[in-house]
């Protein structure tokens, strides 16, 4: 029997192309040529391409299959490599209100070399390997992302290792959190409301299953209405980093900026409205913007350093 793989076109920011071509596990990660089209969208492309676990070659149904399979395959994996290297990537696809469709996407025969068939792509056939800048985890500091230019962490095959190897019920949690980090990324700019918000659920993804009492912290004394969300959220960077993380500030980011995004500013109320901020002042977007990266430095550094100990 034929083996074939599958490739994905995927998109990433103009400013932080892929470096090369890279190799990790068994994903092969090829950058595209920069097109005026791309300029046109501060957009760049590169491959996503890997062993297809199904046959393609049927046709109806079973090809539809087998592209699904593959499918939620890349999302997998590329929602682990944006969490890994804090850089926005998703897989090209369109969409209507009532339908998406990823693509181009590409079957052909691994034990061919699979140019022809992967014309579409555009991809840079005269591409080096690419390199690793060193990272200290865990890392929170803010220039991070300006200063790895186009390459890739140090310890990406490291923390792909792990990530393969994952079992559920820890694999589920751990890809809801990372596709939750990605989500935030993606509506970074257009909907910061949203991403801080989902920044959260990627904590809350990850403790869903941890029990803790339903003490009231005010009375002492259990409480019914009280469910242990926020000691839940805490814990999460408690137990993953430590001395990074402040009690006063997760109680603040959660209890009072996540809150108030979902009760208020969805709602149309307050100073911050709308999942696109229809603020009354820039004072308030300011501090909006300077509370979602610190956010997310946290969460970032909190899901490595969980997968670091797996």
């Amino acid at each position: 029997m034929p083996r074939y793989r599958i490739a994905f076109l995927v998109e990433t920011s103009l400013f932080n192309p892929l470096e090369g071509y890279y190799q990790i596990e068994e994903y092969l990660l090829k950058p595209c040529l920069i097109t005026e089209q791309n300029e046109r969208c501060d957009r760049a492309n590169f491959v996503l391409d890997f062993l297809s676990e199904e046959d393609p070659v049927r046709e109806g149904w079973d090809r539809l299959e087998a592209t699904h399979t593959a499918t939620k395959k890349a999302i997998t994996f590329l929602s682990f490599l944006v969490l890994a290297t804090r850089r926005w990537a998703q897989l090209t696809c369109g969409y209507t209100e009532n339908s998406i469709r990823y693509g181009p996407v590409v079957f052909y025969r691994s034990r061919k070399s699979g140019k022809n068939e992967l014309n579409c792509f555009n991809i840079d056939e005269n591409a080096r390997a690419g390199g690793l800048f060193r990272i200290q985890r865990p890392d929170i500091s803010r220039e991070l992302i300006d200063c790895q230019g186009t390459s890739l962490p140090s310890d990406i095959l490291e923390l792909a290792k792990r990530f393969l190897s994952l079992k559920d019920p820890e694999r589920d949690k751990f890809i809801n959190a990372c596709l939750s980090y990605q989500f935030a990324l993606e509506n970074w700019m257009a909907y910061p409301t949203v991403s801080m918000v989902a920044l959260v659920s990627a904590v809350e993804s990850m403790m869903y299953d941890v029990k803790v009492d339903n003490v009231c912290e005010l009375t002492g004394k259990e409480c019914p209405k009280t469910h242990g969300v926020m000691k839940k959220f805490r814990m999460f960077f408690e137990q993953n980093i430590g001395l990074y993380s402040s009690v006063k500030l997760l109680n603040y980011l959660y209890s009072e900026r996540r809150s108030k995004y979902v009760h208020e500013s969805l709602l149309g109320k307050g100073e911050i409205r709308g999942i696109r901020v229809l603020s009354s002042g820039k004072k308030e977007e300011k501090k909006l913007n300077e509370e979602k990266e610190v956010l997310e430095r946290l969460v970032n550094a909190g899901l490595i350093e969980w997968l670091k100990k797996r």
